[in-house]
């Protein structure tokens, strides 16, 4: 997404051999591997500025929240982590269909 903010995933752990974050973002398909790296897991996405997202890690298969970020349930009574992107900064483009995207990169609490 071009005209977004960046959200990045952590998973803090390098034990498994497979993490995936799926959620409102990707209409939750396992589309978004994490990368493995000595301490863990990462990885990047783009939201729209100001919106909220919902999300899980799926771990090796099973599908968790991660205990230290904001959780909150849904309308059927699942637990999911969830993250509210910033405004967008007064000094990004709006209405432009191509613009770069913010160094602005929100990080998730690990």
């Amino acid at each position: 997404m071009a005209d977004g903010h960046k959200v990045h995933f952590e998973w803090p752990h390098s034990e498994p051999t497979e993490v995936i974050v799926a959620g409102s973002f990707n209409d939750w398909a396992r589309t978004c591997h994490l990368t493995k790296e000595p301490t863990g897991f990462t990885g990047s996405i783009y939201v729209p500025w100001g919106s909220k997202i919902t999300y899980k890690y799926i771990v090796d298969g099973t599908w968790t929240t991660h205990p230290d970020q904001p959780i909150e349930p849904d309308h059927d009574g699942n637990i999911n982590n969830m993250y509210i992107a910033p405004p967008q900064p007064e000094n990004e483009p709006k209405g432009n269909d191509n613009p770069a995207p913010s160094d602005n990169i929100g990080s998730l609490p690990q």
